[in-house]
């Protein structure tokens, strides 16, 4: 029950961040508190599950459930080590400072370790209509290893030595624009341990034939059987 709830929030996740942008699903999902509770309620499960089961004779299950634990403990590594802050450019210039954010809600300034220059920003419509479809900010970014160019939209962030950029907002004359910037080192990283681990053991479970899986394709001809996995994929 609680797996398949998770699966239903991340698949409404996904399809809201192609429409609004990935920093707005950021926000106003991921980073909530019922997000970090429902995973909380998942972890717990998966534990208390193997410790009264003794599923960990079965590694395929036990690396299961303990995936649920991993992603939940990079969440909480995120929470604790990340940086998440707000630099706003205008057409032509270049900046290292950025606003931080800090988890209590303060802000202060603090310095990038390389300058970034807003080359161009531009917007796009709807055919016919004056309702933005994307709006990109051309960036030049600095490093002590040399310049690259990159563009960041509403659906493409840039990402330069560790730091990611996310287009959030622009100014009203269409000459300056608002990026958000995070920084997560070591967090990101045990998530998608976390998430591999989790889709590893999955597909595992299905080709293991366990009796269930077995019972199955008893009951089902070939062609069902293949149809069935081309809608699972």
């Amino acid at each position: 029950m609680i797996v398949a709830a998770v699966v239903i929030v991340m698949a409404i996740a996904t399809i809201v961040e192609k429409i609004h942008g990935t920093t707005f699903v950021s926000t106003k999902i991921y980073s909530t508190w019922w997000f970090s509770a429902i995973w909380s309620i998942l972890a717990i499960a998966s534990i208390a599950r193997i410790v009264t089961s003794g599923m960990q004779k079965t590694l395929t299950v036990l690396t299961l459930h303990i995936s649920f634990v991993v992603i939940l403990a990079g969440a909480l590594t995120t929470h604790l080590t990340s940086k998440k802050g707000y630099l706003h450019l205008r057409c032509g210039e270049k900046a290292r400072l950025y606003t931080e954010q800090s988890n209590n809600g303060d802000m202060r300034t603090a310095t990038l370790p390389f300058s970034v220059k807003l080359n161009d920003f531009n917007i796009k419509n709807y055919e016919g209509t004056t309702t933005h479809s994307d709006y990109a900010s051309h960036l030049t970014f600095s490093t002590d290893g040399g310049s690259t160019n990159e563009t960041v939209s509403m659906n493409n962030i840039a990402v330069v030595e560790g730091y990611r950029f996310y287009q959030t907002s622009f100014d009203q004359d269409m000459k300056g624009s608002i990026l958000t910037i995070t920084y997560d080192p070591y967090g990101t990283g045990i998530t998608y341990i976390g998430y591999g681990l989790l889709i590893v053991s999955a597909i595992l479970l299905l080709l293991l034939r366990t009796p269930r899986i077995k019972q199955l394709y008893r009951q089902l001809n070939g062609s069902r059987v293949l149809a069935i996995g081309c809608l699972v994929l």
